[in-house]
């Protein structure tokens, strides 16, 4: 079996606590009397600065343990102004708490159980005793969450905030140094600093109760990668919509599930594109098996040649599929995969995972196939010829419906790509993991690739 990779410290608690950019920033936007983009784009500047203040300490803590004279002086006269305020109060936490330790190391490279990440900083004292420490910068650690969410699988007694997220990232690397390196820390801190609230740090201890939730739980993560995707797992199927909505902070359904505006079209012009024989096919899934649990199907009927046809006139269908329906039809679901889902794009998550307008399996491929056969379709389809196209006919075997197309009209985009000499990744738009959006983007790439032969002469 293909060893699973592992996954950072960082994106675990990420993930165990997920911040809803979208809606908080435009929260903020409101309160402030800002445009979202400005409040982001401030967000994005805070930063770059802590990226920079973590720079300048690591530098500086060195600089301050180091046997060379002066170091310390020619430390801080490297740094750029806005983070010198960084020097003053590192001596102060030195001062107040690591009085009798030594710097054993900066950012201190760890793994176990699929965990990576490094630790901020490491001091040792002549005990052999260790003491971890965090960085942060920015705005307040708040202790509490504003709207009262909460963390998720093991943590979800936790509240969902910046302390909590200090406080779970602490007490991994503790497991992880004493499982990997052979040493527990008897000292943590979470220290932040921040030269616009206070002019000393502020110096935190990870709960007892944070530490005792991820020691219980320890021996359960053969995998950290699993572990997770289970846990999400566990959160997202088999809850109501309500729950999954207020666990990704999503507001109220779309009226337009397609994500193209509807233009008016003559009866014509609609008609003619109804007839189209060629259907793009995309699914979105929790696994790449055969019997992969579905999350939406996109389909989209289109010419050969792209003769000025525009993408959103195309006639399309789009279901988001119920949780429920997949679980009774057995579908597949993978660690792995849910994983990576959790690892893309906010907006991307959202769309395929929220709860709003799900249908059951079974009505939903008895109605792709009253739109596949309402025109005059005949081929359908994929990119590639053992994904999509595979699923689908597996859920329709699952369901006792027979597809409504035949097994010798699959017609493959990779195949056509590679012969043409196209390339997929020169046809993608921002917006892909969306089922109709992925057909849109692949039906532009069919077009090119279906021009370039027809200028062989061999193609006739």
């Amino acid at each position: 079996m293909e060893e699973e990779k592992s996954i950072s410290v960082t994106r675990f608690v990420e993930s165990v606590f997920p911040f809803d950019s979208n809606t908080i920033s435009a929260n903020v936007a409101q309160r402030q009397g800002k445009t979202q983009a400005d409040v982001l784009e401030e967000w994005e500047e805070k930063k770059a600065k802590g990226t920079r203040c973590h720079d300048a300490l690591d530098k500086l803590l060195n600089a301050k343990f180091s046997d060379e004279p002066g170091a310390l002086d020619k430390a801080l006269s490297e740094l750029d102004d806005d983070v010198k305020f960084v020097h003053d109060q590192l001596l102060d936490f030195l001062n107040d708490r690591c009085q009798g330790w030594d710097l054993h190391t900066v950012e201190l490279p760890v793994s176990c159980k699929g965990f990576s990440g490094r630790v901020d900083a490491v001091f040792t004292n002549n005990l052999g005793e260790k003491m971890l420490v965090e960085w942060k910068f920015g705005s307040k650690v708040w202790m509490k969450s504003f709207d009262e969410k909460k963390g998720i699988g093991p943590f979800k007694a936790f509240d969902n905030c910046k302390y909590n997220k200090a406080n779970l990232q602490l007490a991994l690397y503790s497991k992880i140094c004493t499982d990997a390196l052979g040493w527990r820390p008897t000292r943590m801190y979470i220290v932040h600093m921040n030269d616009q609230i206070n002019k000393t740090p502020t110096v935190l201890n990870p709960s007892n109760a944070m530490i005792a939730t991820v020691d219980s739980v320890w021996d359960e993560m053969e995998n950290a990668r699993s572990y997770l995707a289970n846990a999400i797992a566990e959160m997202v199927l088999g809850k109501t919509p309500q729950e999954i909505r207020d666990a990704f902070g999503l507001d109220g359904g779309s009226d337009n599930p397609s994500g193209t505006e509807d233009v008016p079209e003559g009866a014509a012009k609609k008609e003619r594109l109804r007839n189209l024989k060629d259907v793009m096919v995309d699914m979105e899934t929790l696994s790449t098996e055969n019997n992969a649990h579905v999350l939406t199907i996109g389909a989209v009927r289109f010419p050969r040649k792209s003769a000025g046809t525009k993408l959103e006139e195309m006639d399309t269908f789009y279901r988001r599929v119920s949780f429920e329906s997949n679980e009774s039809a057995g579908m597949h679901k993978s660690s792995r995969t849910i994983l990576w889902w959790m690892e893309q794009p906010e907006e991307v998550r959202k769309e395929a995972f929220r709860p709003d307008d799900r249908h059951d399996l079974e009505k939903v491929l008895k109605d792709f196939s009253a739109w596949f056969r309402d025109g005059q379709s005949r081929y359908i389809w994929s990119h590639g010829s053992v994904f999509d196209v595979t699923i689908l006919t597996e859920c329709f075997s699952r369901c006792g419906i027979d597809p409504p197309y035949k097994f010798w009209n699959v017609r493959d985009t990779r195949t056509l790509y590679d012969i043409s000499g196209v390339r997929m990744s020169n046809y993608k738009t921002k917006e892909t993991h969306h089922a109709l959006h992925d057909c849109f983007n692949q039906i532009r790439a069919v077009w090119v690739a279906f021009s370039k032969l027809a200028k062989v002469s061999w193609i006739g």
